[in-house]
């Protein structure tokens, strides 16, 4: 082995027990996000087999399928790109994409923040989510489901669970951001023309989004386990919405990195102007310094 260290591959079993051991059960709704490579399976498909037989075929696997868009209308990268609902790849993660290739699966339509859904209910949770719908809109069905999500070896890395987003937009807070209007992209429509998107709600930057964890524990929702090799969360939608919800009405900010140069945190929210002046002044004191 030439003293390179080599990881032992989990079975599909052990995956399936790993899950199961987190709550999942047969006719669940799964939202998932994972970080494949942290697993320690013998291929990408390996997960997803998982899944699926952990849910069985009354149960629902969903992940995000979102997409690319851009500052400028008159870029080059503008002008080449055109998002297709059937073709055009996830551009979050692995797992995304092995679910897209599946030939069960089915994509909604939104061309920046799609969702990507396998299984008896893929059909009702991205029917209708398209270029006139709000970004994180198939969450609010995902609750409707009393659906689970489950962050795997992610739990750090990109914290945080998506019901964060759809509380942000209920809120109004996705409305408030210096860049909603901002990015756009090209996508094609279903009579086959192509027309132009403009995200007027934005998310912004999730990384403060594990601040929510020790809420979730307080109130006894957050299961936390293992699968494969990978530490894992796993929480029920409705759950999790309604203790965010409580924090994010009395206080909008909550969500906010703590990182003093992230420009989505510290100069993307009109609720926030505290912020733009501290992160100017980091720039000029660093300017100095040079």
């Amino acid at each position: 082995m030439d003293g390179a260290y080599r990881m032992t591959k989990v079975s599909k079993l052990t995956l399936i027990n790993d899950i199961q051991a987190l709550g999942v059960k047969n006719g669940d709704t799964v939202l998932v996000r994972a970080a494949l490579s942290k697993i320690g399976t013998r291929s990408r498909s390996e997960i997803l087999d998982a899944l699926i037989e952990s849910v069985g075929v009354s149960g629902t696997i969903v992940v995000l399928g979102f997409t690319k868009a851009f500052k400028f209308r008159n870029s080059k990268s503008f002008r080449d790109y055109i998002f297709d609902s059937k073709f055009t790849k996830p551009n979050v993660g692995a797992l995304s994409n092995v679910v897209f290739s599946h030939t069960g699966a089915k994509r909604s339509r939104h061309p920046t923040n799609s969702f990507i859904a396998l299984g008896a209910k893929a059909e009702s949770i991205i029917c209708d989510h398209s270029e006139s719908s709000l970004c994180y809109s198939p969450i609010g069905k995902l609750i409707e489901a009393d659906a689970k999500m489950i962050l795997i070896g992610c739990t750090e890395d990109s914290p945080g669970f998506t019901t964060v987003h759809y509380n942000q937009e209920l809120l109004g807070i996705t409305k408030r951001s210096w860049f909603a209007g901002m990015y756009k992209c090209q996508h094609r429509k279903t009579d086959g023309s192509v027309g132009v998107f403009v995200r007027n709600d934005f998310g912004g930057c999730s990384a403060g989004f594990g601040k929510f964890y020790d809420d979730y524990r307080a109130a006894g929702i957050l299961r936390e386990g293992s699968v494969g090799q990978a530490r894992a969360y796993c929480i029920d939608a409705q759950s999790a919405f309604k203790v965010e919800n409580e924090i994010l009405t009395k206080n909008k900010k909550y969500f906010l990195c703590e990182n003093p140069e992230c420009i989505s945190c510290r100069v993307g929210w009109k609720f926030n102007k505290t912020d733009i002046f501290k992160f100017l002044l980091t720039k000029i004191k660093r300017a100095l310094r040079l």
